[in-house]
């Protein structure tokens, strides 16, 4: 039983697993300390956090631009009919998921409010790495497709402009994707790289 008059917080930053908090509310009586273990409340390994910083950028920057390439995708498949495989809403709907999902959990990661994979963060995690990848490779898809169409294109000679137009423009800006979303696969690929080396060399010190 321990006395106390005044709300008092204790925070244990010594623990590596969990934090534990001694909260106990105000008055003039003895209050007993409740122990609350947050383990949603640890440390968050960054080897360079302005790599983390350029990630987030990255996927907020590729969000808008798939917005654009499914709408343009849309377009071409309603109003021209122009040939489609429905590869770039599928692709779309690959990248949302996978942007959506680690923004926001990278969001409350940083607040302190969602678990982490051994301290690493979500943006350099497996899943995310892997995702992306997988990203990658659907948008190279989309503008070899899209690519291959155009020039079949090119061979009918009634083809209207506007959808020859509007292929070129999938095609450019797929292949942007493609190049955005490789970079955040390989940015990712390397942090973590970087982030196991860090920590396999701190355990060894440590012995």
């Amino acid at each position: 039983m321990l006395n106390f008059h005044n709300t008092v917080v204790l925070k244990d930053t010594d623990r590596t697993d969990t934090n534990t908090m001694l909260s106990m509310p105000p008055g003039p009586s003895t209050y007993s300390a409740t122990v609350v273990d947050v383990p949603f409340a640890r440390h968050i390994t960054l080897a360079n956090p302005r790599t983390h910083r350029l990630i987030r950028l990255l996927l907020w920057t590729s969000i808008p631009l798939c917005a654009v390439i499914l709408t343009d995708a849309i377009f071409m498949l309603y109003i021209t009919s122009t040939r489609s495989f429905y590869l770039a809403p599928a692709a779309f709907g690959l990248t949302m998921l996978h942007h959506l999902i680690v923004l926001v959990i990278s969001y409350f990661e940083r607040r302190g409010r969602a678990p982490l994979e051994d301290g690493i963060p979500v943006t350099v995690s497996l899943g995310a790495i892997f995702g992306a990848w997988l990203s990658t490779l659907a948008w190279a898809a989309v503008a070899g497709v899209r690519c291959w169409l155009v020039v079949d294109d090119f061979n009918y000679p009634w083809v209207a402009m506007l959808d020859l137009v509007l292929g070129c423009i999938e095609l450019g800006l797929a292949a942007l994707e493609t190049f955005l979303m490789g970079s955040i696969a390989y940015i990712c690929t390397l942090e973590r790289r970087k982030l196991v080396r860090d920590r396999e060399r701190d355990n060894q010190a440590r012995w």
